[in-house]
């Protein structure tokens, strides 16, 4: 005996549809007000001549492409320049998903106005006081390298990379990608900048989006130097400033890490006397001092082997410091543990050969391995490139310094 259907009440219909309705008005409510509101009552500079609908600039309730989100407005096919580096933790690609429908009118390519056709929009146009987006912040243009990766996976082993972060509002889509979404909300300006939550709290701690994702180490530490609550750097403590004192996340100066400016004269730019920092550049000036190398060699990836190359060798801020996890206060006397101001570097430890010192060849044998964190010492940073010096410190030679 067939089972009779199932027959869904009036009453449950009605409430479904007044769901649906409720949460459209809800996103309806927060984008009016807001300059993606590019309909004729927008309150932005850029807005239709004539169309009052607000949704229908990029969504399309039939024929959608893709189908989500009921996509309606016509998406760049050409290729990108994405962003590049050594140190980047996951694979990337030509932007794809929410990212890659944000482009449609954040590239400058595709004029702002172009639709997917409809029943009332035959000519896939819509007329708008601005063709394309206008030069400036807003339009990112077609070359993404000097720009924060989009529909990227992060992978890998580094501990200072997130891959699955916990909090609610900073998300990965649905297939683990990092899109323009994971930090912007495109229907919600409450924080500015269309941002998924506050980026800069005012005297709490900056750069609250970034390190959902970039856990780096020591840089959340209340001593870490560069997150200083009292110091000010244009008016404004580093502490509210955190990751936005070196580093922004489009359209940056200097595109591989997204620097705004290159190494040496980043540094400089608090280190030459400045309220904020101790003046570091004025050392450089000494008749004795320690060569610094401005080649822009350095390069975070970078091995003993690069260091001990004649074509490769250098010596740059980042060399000795760790921007991320510095703190204030030089080595403690007595100790051979690296200083608070060398946190975060890394080095080369050597191992000695243990045989008899009397053979001329075996006591200067010395193999290195790179090590980093509590079993670092001033003399392992020295190592990188002055890798002869350790042969002097072997505890099997007849006389010898403790390193």
């Amino acid at each position: 005996m067939k089972a009779k259907p199932t027959i869904v009440g009036l009453g449950t219909v009605a409430i479904a549809l007044g769901l649906v309705l409720s949460l459209g008005q809800a996103a309806h409510a927060l984008i009016s007000t807001t300059k993606h509101n590019l309909s004729v009552s927008g309150p932005g500079t850029i807005k239709a001549t004539s169309e009052t609908r607000i949704c229908r600039f990029c969504h399309v309730p039939h024929n959608a492409n893709p189908a989500v989100p009921l996509w309606g407005h016509t998406q760049n096919s050409a290729s990108y320049t994405i962003y590049t580096s050594s140190t980047i933790q996951g694979t990337t690609g030509q932007p794809n998903g929410a990212s890659k429908q944000c482009l449609s009118c954040h590239d400058g390519a595709v004029a702002l106005g172009s639709v997917v056709p409809s029943y009332t929009i035959t000519s896939g146009s819509i007329a708008m006081n601005q063709t394309y987006m206008p030069a400036g912040p807003s339009n990112l243009g077609t070359n993404l390298s000097d720009d924060h990766p989009v529909s990227l996976v992060a992978s890998g082993s580094d501990p200072e990379i997130v891959t699955n972060p916990s909090d609610p509002k900073v998300k990965y889509d649905s297939t683990g990608r990092v899109q323009c979404t994971s930090c912007h909300n495109p229907h919600d300006n409450t924080h500015g900048k269309f941002l998924v939550k506050p980026n800069t709290v005012a005297g709490d701690f900056g750069s609250q989006i970034c390190v959902v994702c970039h856990a780096k180490f020591n840089w959340t530490s209340a001593q870490n130097s560069h997150r200083n609550s009292t110091k000010l750097y244009n008016s404004v403590p580093l502490k509210e400033q955190g990751c936005a004192i070196c580093h922004k996340p489009h359209s940056t100066p200097v595109a591989t890490r997204l620097l705004l400016g290159s190494e040496e004269a980043l540094c400089n730019t608090c280190h030459d006397g400045s309220p904020a920092a101790k003046n570091v550049a004025g050392e450089f000036t000494r008749t004795y001092k320690h060569p610094l190398s401005t080649s822009a060699k350095h390069d975070p990836a970078e091995t003993f082997t690069d260091l001990n190359d004649s074509l490769k060798r250098h010596s740059e801020c980042e060399d000795c410091h760790n921007p991320h996890s510095a703190q204030a206060g030089t080595h403690t006397q007595g100790s051979s543990k690296i200083g608070a101001v060398l946190l975060g570097a890394w080095g080369m430890k050597p191992v000695y050969d243990t045989n008899p010192w009397t053979d001329p060849v075996s006591w200067q044998k010395v193999v290195f391995t790179d090590t980093a964190g509590a079993d670092m010492i001033e003399a392992y940073l020295c190592f990188k490139c002055h890798k002869t010096l350790a042969r002097d410190f072997n505890p099997n030679n007849p006389s010898y310094h403790a390193a």
